[in-house]
């Protein structure tokens, strides 16, 4: 058997045809910034299409509103100035009245001439189960209606010229009632609105903290309301 000794020359060459420990370090960190990079990329795409999905939400809640008003003669009850039951008699507020009110049968009782009538209309909207937040074991039978970022929205009825600031206290589970921002109408520190009180003109008030999400900031740039959907109001 003939064995062959490695020279000096060729196991210069054997050490030259792999990676170094540096070499394969950096080649780690230039994927870690690549992958970084794609990370970020598609955080920002899905917080853009959050954004966009929750501001159809809302024009598609008005035009619920409209037609319910159409209907009725009036915006549905936010549950804050009166109180508010649904067909499980559980008492209800803010986007869970506009659940109840726009997403089940409609009846109303309609004054024609003096003569009172009980009509009933189907739902105005049909919501998904994505589109919801459930109550729990004890709140059965309530839904609340959620952005695109999975916190619910709120409504408030302000065509009696009431303003009573929401902190949260109406969401129908406690991990959305706690550390609540405030009311971005409550303050114009809070740079969502240009003055304090209701903002609707026609009859009511609809918002989403948006990126912001639930947290205790005082800091809402980032809410999307019906004041600032940018759509004309006849």
């Amino acid at each position: 058997m003939e064995m062959t000794l490695a020279t000096g020359e060729n196991f210069r060459i054997a050490r030259r045809s792999g990676f170094t420990m540096v070499e394969i370090m950096v080649v780690m960190a230039i994927i870690m910034m690549l992958f970084s990079m794609v990370l970020f990329a598609a955080a920002k795409y899905y917080q853009k299409g959050s954004i966009s999905s929750t501001e159809a939400l809302l024009i598609r809640l008005e035009d619920g509103l409209d037609s319910y008003k159409r209907l009725t003669g009036h915006y549905p009850p936010d549950g804050f100035d009166s109180e508010v039951q649904n067909g499980e008699k559980e008492v209800i507020k803010g986007s869970a009245c506009l659940y109840h009110f726009l997403g089940e049968e409609i009846t109303w009782v309609l004054d024609a001439g003096g003569e009172k009538r009980i009509k009933t209309h189907e739902p105005l909207l049909e919501f998904k189960k994505q589109d919801l937040i459930e109550g729990d074991s004890d709140r059965p039978g309530v839904f609340e209606i959620r952005d695109a970022f999975g916190f619910p929205i709120h409504y408030d009825n302000t065509e009696d010229g009431k303003f009573n600031p929401q902190d949260g206290s109406e969401h129908i589970l406690e991990t959305f009632r706690e550390e609540h921002p405030p009311d971005p109408r409550d303050s114009v520190e809070f740079k969502a609105v240009k003055e304090e009180g209701p903002q609707g003109k026609r009859g009511y008030d609809l918002w989403s903290y948006g990126t912001g999400k639930h947290t205790e900031k005082e800091d809402l740039k980032s809410v999307i309301a019906s004041w600032t959907l940018g759509r004309k109001k006849d």
